[in-house]
């Protein structure tokens, strides 16, 4: 909310003094989850992204500057009823992690989308690791339970447990508790779990778990915004997860950082879409990676 604050009062500072153009750079998007209306048991979850687009809006933005935004439905809300759309760049750091793991001397390496939603973020992953010589499986979790039991507005709670044994937690996590499984043979394999966030660490965590029980050899986790509530560091650290591979698109306090987090910077890659949005020039090859290829590695069966 300050960093909203601020933005307001920066946007309609320049506004005034009659600059040219404005952009609103936004590494990590406040609020981008809360994107329609959720009708819980007695609740109502506000359209906070679409507010904060009005704001963005009226405070004078021409443009919208994002890192991995979460739902690609924001782009809807940026709207203007006196002209165009608001043009939104959304920066992929993909190939800041390609390097990454370049350097990591993978065995039969699968990239684990976390659920369907995850599944286009990972196979874009994917797919670069693909153009960049490392020839990696590709594999999703999936959730064993019942339609009428996941409710729209109430929580899930993963578990890698058995459908006889119920995930522990609260009471709403007991009646709602749901078995993770994968798809295809990770053996043996080197995984990387890919999603955008890691807020509560619970998703990342059961995952893992899953994977190390189907002989997973190492689990890494790809994720851009290290959000890191209470408690999530404490789950990372106590599951069999070796490395969690973040951006500083937020920043991580120095006391609850651990030696599994490890931060890439996106400065230098912000800082280029920068140069080129005000350039008019195109971003398209800014997201491209074409490295020399890393050691050599053998693909994983799993599709």
């Amino acid at each position: 909310n300050s960093f909203d604050g601020r933005w307001v009062l920066c946007g309609d500072l320049f506004s005034r003094a009659s600059a040219k153009r404005i952009i609103a750079v936004i590494p990590c998007m406040p609020y981008d989850r809360e994107t329609m209306l959720t009708h819980g048991d007695d609740s109502l979850t506000p359209m906070a992204a679409a507010d904060l687009a009005i704001l963005l809006q009226v405070c004078g933005a021409d443009g919208v500057m994002f890192v991995d935004i979460h739902n690609p439905r924001m782009e809807g809300f940026f709207t203007s009823p006196h002209g165009p759309p608001l043009p939104m760049t959304n920066i992929l750091p993909h190939r800041l992690a390609v390097k990454y793991f370049q350097k990591k001397e993978l065995f039969r390496p699968v990239v684990v989308a976390t659920d369907n939603t995850a599944g286009e973020k990972a196979m874009a992953f994917w797919s670069m690791l693909k153009k960049n010589g490392i020839n990696a499986g590709f594999t999703t979790m999936v959730c064993d339970a019942p339609k009428r039991e996941v409710r729209e507005g109430t929580p899930i709670l993963f578990s890698s447990a058995g459908a006889d044994q119920p995930s522990r937690g609260s009471d709403e996590g007991d009646k709602n508790g749901v078995t993770l499984n994968h798809v295809g043979d990770v053996e043996g394999c080197d995984c990387i779990i890919v999603d955008d966030i890691v807020d509560t660490g619970e998703k990342a965590a059961a995952t893992a778990k899953e994977l190390q029980a189907g002989g997973a050899r190492r689990i890494f986790m790809l994720a851009t915004h290290g959000v890191l509530f209470k408690g999530a560091v404490d789950r990372i650290n106590k599951s069999p997860i070796q490395e969690v591979i973040l951006t500083n698109t937020v920043p991580i306090p120095p006391h609850i950082f651990c030696e599994k987090l490890v931060v890439l910077s996106v400065g230098k890659l912000m800082a280029e879409a920068i140069k080129r949005v005000h350039a008019e020039e195109s971003l398209s090859s800014l997201f491209e990676c074409r490295t020399n290829p890393g050691p050599s590695t053998k693909a994983s069966t799993s599709k």
